[in-house]
């Protein structure tokens, strides 16, 4: 298993190791433990990999998550095990987070499910006593162990609050109009033709929904999903998609069907614009724009 996590010598996700001390990335770190336990979303339709303090800043954030990991230590403080589960899973992940590999909202959860994993094996476990001399400690723990359920209650309330949030835009709003622009293509009866998409990660939506294939001119391929090599993270202008679709269609000897993320300026690149489909979305940034390349070219 471990031999099998080792990537390829043409990886192109996350190749990247971070030793040197960043004091912002640190604080961006420490601050995953509060949208871990508090996934609440900014209340509005593009919540994805939101957090209802993202106005404050990380700064505040990390704050809120140093209170948070000081009441779970002082909980789990009289039971030893637990806590050094708690403390090591936390860390651990935190190391990760910070040395290889920073992720997004659904990664920080991970922080949430070893809490839980903690205090349910605290459950089964014999309270330490403290010596007389350690009256800190011992009015540490006595105060979180009187508050406990209360806080425990209070964090699965949120998390709940912010489930019900999640689905009530999920009902009246869309994921991502790539499936409005894939069933656009459809019944205009274009899926047929060649498809291609200037923007990488996110053509895997419309190939999902068309059920095929389409071209990635950063990489010179057609895929229906994404190979994590060193020409995955490649960026390429617009106009750099355009002339290779251009290319395309002339080897193929047919239309292509060129989408983007972003409208362009179809008096600009000389090219027709088909439709775009841009209503509000949870992902803000799936919008999808259908430019036509003709075969043959003027």
């Amino acid at each position: 298993g471990l031999i099998q996590m080792i990537p390829p010598s043409d990886s192109g996700f996350a190749s990247q190791w971070i030793f040197e001390f960043k004091p912002d990335l640190l604080i961006k770190v420490i601050s995953t433990l509060w949208q871990s336990f508090v996934p609440l979303p900014a209340p509005m339709v593009s919540f994805w990999n939101t957090n209802i303090l993202n106005f404050a800043g990380t700064e505040i954030q990390s704050l809120l998550s140093l209170l948070i990991l000081l009441i779970v230590i002082g909980i789990f403080l009289r039971k030893p095990f637990a806590l050094w589960i708690f403390l090591s899973g936390t860390f651990g992940i935190f190391l990760f987070t910070y040395v290889k590999y920073f992720g997004y909202l659904r990664h920080f959860g991970n922080l949430y499910i070893v809490f839980i994993a903690s205090w349910w094996i605290s459950s089964y476990m014999k309270e330490k006593e403290f010596h007389p001399t350690q009256k800190l400690l011992t009015r540490m723990a006595d105060f979180c162990s009187r508050y406990k359920n209360k806080f425990l209650t209070f964090i699965l309330s949120l998390q709940v609050i912010a489930g019900m949030m999640a689905v009530y835009y999920d009902f009246g709003h869309p994921f991502s109009n790539g499936e409005k622009a894939a069933a656009f293509l459809k019944t205009s009866k274009i899926d047929g033709e060649l498809a291609e998409t200037s923007d990488y990660f996110t053509s895997i939506t419309i190939a999902g929904y068309l059920n095929k294939r389409v071209y990635h001119p950063q990489c010179n391929r057609f895929g229906s999903f994404v190979v994590w090599d060193n020409c995955s993270g490649k960026g390429l202008d617009f106009q750099m998609a355009l002339e290779k679709g251009k290319k395309l269609s002339e080897a193929q000897g047919k239309d292509v069907i060129l989408i983007s993320m972003k409208e362009q300026d179809t008096a600009l690149f000389h090219i027709s614009k088909i439709a775009g489909f841009s209503a509000p979305s949870i992902v803000a940034d799936e919008k999808f724009f259908i430019y036509k390349i003709p075969f043959p070219h003027d």
